[in-house]
């Protein structure tokens, strides 16, 4: 057991220059290299800033205010949570992405761990190095206070047994109750509502192009580009134009009602292009409904933005879980079932949307 905890004392050799080997693959042959590093999270920041800070004027509580800090806080927790993200996601396929290492049976498997952590530790002092000098040259220098961050990053306190399982039981149930009873739940059906019609088209349409109206492969793919781009056009044209004129719920009102005739359309198309435009139309109403009902949650909740959002992305889940169960169990019985199904819902949650409102002191004025 003692030899466990020495492991990366003991394989320090071996383990380095797999890192090493770790770090240069994945930036080899590209054209900037390691300053992929660097760029990858700064383009993310960059969306992440005009989405947020731009379109929906997101805003620290109680803190500054301005594009740059927002920048920088935004910045310092994308590149922890990339960190989190990396490890998390290569830790079930660490053994698998391996097997010549795997065959050899004197290779030490326990310092594949250490390695991809240790790979996603570099990355992270890049980006806090660039994060530091940017806030450095802005700010015309750094507090001492900032000598004080190899602690917080070594060292980050875990609450008691006691508490978390307390924390643990009131989330488990009581936390579920309250957020049923919210006034957030409607935004959480609208959210079903929204992808349990997407996927349900998403699931049958190449079947649908092909079995309805004799389209080709090349037909569907155009299908699914015409998705895509109504989606891109309308994030960055329209959703930002309807929520400072109108506000959030007459882009969620909106977006059903439009998504309602574009499903409709789609189940009443007989040719390939007729169902493209079809397409287009609910992808330009379904990129309407989710930025709008992420900024109006973050608006009404009453237990924490973090709770909300977590609650909404299930509401999203379960959504896209039943939407293509559904869908192909009634493809067969009915050709157009699902996309009349996904008007209907989509009908419905239009007309419960009428209700939504806005609180007055969260309406940005119209410019």
């Amino acid at each position: 057991m003692h030899h466990d905890y020495f492991l990366p004392l003991h394989q320090r050799t071996l383990i380095w220059q797999f890192v090493r080997r770790e770090v240069l693959t994945r930036y080899r042959g590209s054209l900037l290299g390691l300053g992929w590093a660097f760029l990858t999270p700064l383009l993310m920041l960059s969306v992440y800033t005009l989405v947020f800070r731009g379109i929906f004027k997101a805003r620290w509580s109680g803190g500054a205010t301005g594009n740059f800090e927002f920048a920088l806080q935004v910045y310092a927790g994308l590149i922890v949570f990339s960190l989190f993200a990396e490890v998390t996601t290569r830790a079930p396929r660490l053994v698998l992405d391996e097997p010549n290492l795997v065959k050899k049976v004197v290779f030490p498997l326990e310092i594949l761990p250490w390695v991809a952590v240790l790979a996603g530790l570099i990355h992270l002092a890049l980006n806090l190095a660039a994060l530091l000098a940017v806030a450095a040259i802005a700010r015309g220098g750094l507090p001492l206070s900032v000598l004080a961050l190899p602690l917080v990053i070594l060292r980050v306190a875990e609450p008691p047994v006691d508490a978390r399982r307390a924390a643990a039981a009131r989330l488990g149930g009581l936390a579920v109750v309250e957020t049923l009873r919210s006034p957030e739940m409607p935004l959480y059906l609208m959210s079903f509502a929204g992808t349990f019609g997407g996927s349900s088209m998403f699931s049958m349409l190449g079947y649908y192009a092909m079995d309805r109206a004799g389209g080709s492969p090349s037909h569907v793919g155009l299908m699914f580009t015409a998705l895509g781009l109504g989606a891109v056009v309308t994030q960055a044209l329209l959703v930002g134009r309807v929520t400072r004129r109108w506000g959030e719920p007459a882009g969620i009102r909106i977006g059903f009602l439009v998504g309602a005739v574009g499903f409709l359309a789609v189940a009443l198309a007989g040719q390939p292009a007729t169902i493209t435009a079809a397409v287009g139309l609910t992808s330009v109403a379904m990129a309407l409904i989710r930025p709008s009902l992420a900024a109006l949650n973050s608006r009404l909740t009453t237990t924490g933005y973090g709770t909300s959002l977590g609650m909404q992305t299930s509401f999203d889940s379960l959504g896209r879980t039943l939407g293509p169960l559904w869908a192909g169990t009634i493809y067969h019985a009915a050709m157009a079932g699902p996309f009349l199904a996904a008007a209907g819902v989509y009908l419905l949650a239009g007309i419960a949307a009428l209700r939504l409102t806005v609180p007055t002191s969260g309406r940005t004025p119209p410019r």
